[in-house]
This record gives C-alpha cells, sequence and structure tokens, in this order.
C-alpha cells in the first residue's frame, strides 16, 4: 500500500519487555524494501550498549502502535553483507528507511541519522520524517509522555510549521 498518511494502528501484541525488533538478514531485506514501511533501524555490534538500547526501546515503545514505523536493530557483525554500507562510519549507526513515495512508488535513499543519540531527538527526528506529532513514551515514566517533550517535532530546527498541517485539496 502506497498511502502517503497510512497511520493504522498496531496490535499491542509486542513483547512487554522489548518493543525493538530484532532482524535477521532476511527480515532486514524485507522491511528495507517494503514500500509502505518507514524503518528505523540500529545497526550493532555484538557488545551494544545497554543505555542505548534502552533509548531506542524507548522510541519502539513510542511507535509501537503505527503500523507503517518499524523500530527496529540488527547485529551488523552476524550480517556483514547485508549491512556492510550501513556500518562504514562505526557502530551502533541509526539509519531511517523512508516509506515509498505515494505519487512516483519508488523508495527514496537511506537516511543516516546524525544527531543526538536520545530517545527524545530520535522520536523529533522520526516525526519530522513521517510527518507527525507523536509524543515520546518512556518506560521509566510509565507509559505517558515527558511533559516537556509533549510535542516532539514542533520546535525543531529544520522543519517549518506547515510541515504537520494536514494537506488540502485543490
Amino acid at each position: 500500500r502506497l498511502a502517503a498518511d497510512n497511520l493504522e494502528m498496531k496490535s499491542p501484541a509486542r513483547d512487554q519487555e522489548s518493543a525493538v525488533r530484532v532482524l535477521t538478514a532476511t527480515s532486514f531485506v524485507s522491511v528495507t524494501h517494503d514500500l509502505g514501511i518507514n524503518a528505523f533501524i540500529m545497526f550493532e555490534g555484538s557488545n551494544s550498549c545497554e543505555g542505548i538500547s534502552k533509548e531506542l526501546n524507548d522510541v519502539a515503545r513510542t511507535f509501537r502502535n503505527f503500523s507503517n514505523i518499524t523500530v527496529a536493530s540488527i547485529n551488523a557483525g552476524d550480517f556483514l553483507e547485508a549491512t556492510e554500507p550501513y556500518t562504514r562510519h562505526g557502530m551502533p549507526s541509526f539509519v531511517f528507511f523512508p516509506q515509498a513515495d505515494p505519487f512516483f512508488g519508488f523508495k527514496p535513499q537511506p537516511i543516516f541519522y546524525a544527531d543526538l543519540r536520545t530517545a527524545v531527538e530520535m522520536v523529533r527526528f522520526i516525526n519530522r520524517k513521517c510527518r507527525l506529532r507523536q509524543p515520546l513514551i518512556s518506560s521509566s515514566e510509565g507509559d505517558g509522555p515527558r511533559a516537556e517533550e509533549s510535542l516532539p517535532g514542533v520546535e525543531d530546527r529544520d522543519a517549518p510549521a506547515w510541515i504537520f498541517e494536514p494537506a488540502t485539496p485543490l
């Protein structure tokens, strides 16, 4: 499906321990080539940092109810052939694979995430790329958003306010 604002909700049947989807080489190719999925993937080594995994889990919990957004991780050391282009600058690396353009029907180039490695900034990035205003859901503070980040993406430096407005038909 190539709907531009495909915001259907997923069923909340994911593991409560970790909302991050763990990919294999096959599922990595499947997720990154799916035309209707926005994928935010962490490429990690075998010795992943627990702190960054917790931040990514908060990001995954924030977007787990959106069927067109997947937050995942892959052990790049186990799947070198599939992941090598995305780990040239070190690990962990974060890459966003946007869904297909609804007009042209092709997937844009992957975008390397180079901002702060905090859940707040990653949620802002995904909100900006998916044109959402999803509040951060932190595992350390229950299921509610953090008060100061209740609308991530609203004050992004590189995104004008109109980018979040719904499109009006001509």
